[in-house]
């Protein structure tokens, strides 16, 4: 089974290098054209689109509709980004200055989640979608996401751990990375 990880158009507040978190910020129309242009050379048809429940991942995956045609398009809340709890709408650097063992994987964020929670939920989504696409025979799976859960999905689905390298390895909006399993 093929998986292409993707993480969603950018927001005013990717930006502005805000914690976005669970905030529902949509995409602007220029991030969705830069999106539709960097996930031209996807090397799959999708048998299936999945999206976190937030705007710029659902908006970011409805546009792939236009280039895949009818392929079913879900949405699923475990694929979220990292709820970022009081931090959210925060400024990234001020929080990295401030509050540097929020970096680390066990670092439960005020109000918020650890890393650790972000895989526990993508955890229980890979091991669904994989028995859901074997019964229905799909094969080749797109997901359209957010930094910090694809790069966990991603560990998740080739069984690496969850550690604090996570960080060395976040991609930009836009970009995604194939995974076979």
């Amino acid at each position: 089974m093929r998986f292409v990880l993707i993480r969603h158009a950018r927001t005013r507040w990717n930006d502005a290098k805000r914690l976005q978190g669970w905030s529902d910020v949509e995409p602007y129309p220029e991030a969705l054209t830069r999106f539709w242009e960097a996930t031209e050379d996807i090397p799959i048809r999708p048998d299936v689109i999945y999206t976190s429940d937030l705007k710029r991942a659902v908006l970011s995956g409805r546009l792939l509709l236009n280039r895949y045609g009818e392929v079913p398009l879900l949405s699923d809340w475990r694929i979220r980004e990292r709820h970022m709890g009081e931090w959210e709408g925060a400024y990234s650097e001020q929080i990295k200055r401030e509050h540097p063992e929020a970096l680390t994987v066990d670092f439960r964020l005020p109000g918020g989640e650890s890393l650790l929670d972000v895989a526990e939920r993508a955890e229980g989504f890979v091991k669904d979608v994989l028995n859901y696409s074997r019964k229905r025979g799909w094969e080749n799976v797109i997901v359209v996401t957010h930094q910090l859960t694809m790069e966990i999905l991603r560990r998740k689905l080739l069984g690496l751990p969850v550690d604090d390298t996570v960080w060395d390895y976040l991609r930009g909006s836009g970009e995604w990375v194939l995974v076979e399993v």
